[in-house]
């Protein structure tokens, strides 16, 4: 592979890799990765496919806040492949970033596919009482207890029930249940500190972390 013209892909995957290993700090993981995407990008590449390989190691380290800008670049690589729309829909529902899941949805919408899901998504999150600051802000706390425990995200389910939002943390399927349901009742605990320390009236948005389903 590393002698063809899908080289940069063997290199992005070598940088992925990095992240899992456990000899090295987050720092030199994420470094070492960073290291094996400047090589890919070297060789005739797909930028979205390298980007994305980096903002999926961001997300393993619970690094949301150096994932923004890199979350709205994946959404204008993404052109108007609907795949690849609905995966940037799926990492900007991870940072938070609420206007670009609103504007992500719009342009799925208008190349003519199902957007209930999403739709019904952003407009929970909308209506929770809390605005995109917050809610990156609650979310970057969320990561740091994931962290914590030792936890690895999977991916966020939200859930509704009359006017309350349920926003669950999904981690990984092989993950301690005992750490899970530990991270649970702090994530809850942190939501409420959050509120307090800020001034918010969080009532209407609930967060917390579950096992994520094997098939997910």
């Amino acid at each position: 592979m590393f002698n063809t013209s899908e080289a940069y892909f063997g290199y992005a995957t070598l940088g992925a890799l990095a992240v899992f290993d456990d000899n090295l700090t987050d720092d030199e993981k994420l470094s070492a990765a960073e290291k094996k995407f400047d090589i890919a990008r070297q060789c005739p590449h797909d930028a979205y496919v390298v980007d994305a390989f980096l903002f999926n190691s961001l997300a393993r380290l619970h690094r949301r806040e150096q994932a923004y800008a890199l979350a709205e670049r994946l959404s204008s690589l993404a052109g108007d492949m609907p795949e690849r729309l609905y995966a940037c829909f799926n990492r900007s529902l991870f940072t938070g970033q609420l206007n670009l899941m609103g504007r992500i949805t719009d342009r799925l919408e208008k190349l003519g596919k199902d957007v209930k899901k999403e739709r019904a998504i952003f407009m929970a999150l909308s209506e929770s009482g809390v605005d995109e600051k917050h809610l990156r802000g609650l979310l970057v706390e969320a990561g740091r207890v994931m962290k914590q425990f030792n936890l690895f995200h999977s991916a966020n389910r939200i859930d509704t029930d009359d006017d309350i939002a349920y926003l669950t943390l999904l981690a990984i399927p092989d993950s301690d249940p005992e750490a899970v349901a530990d991270c649970d009742i702090a994530i809850s605990r942190a939501k409420v500190r959050y509120a307090l320390e800020h001034g918010l009236d969080l009532s209407k948005l609930v967060i917390g972390c579950e096992l994520a389903r094997a098939d997910l």
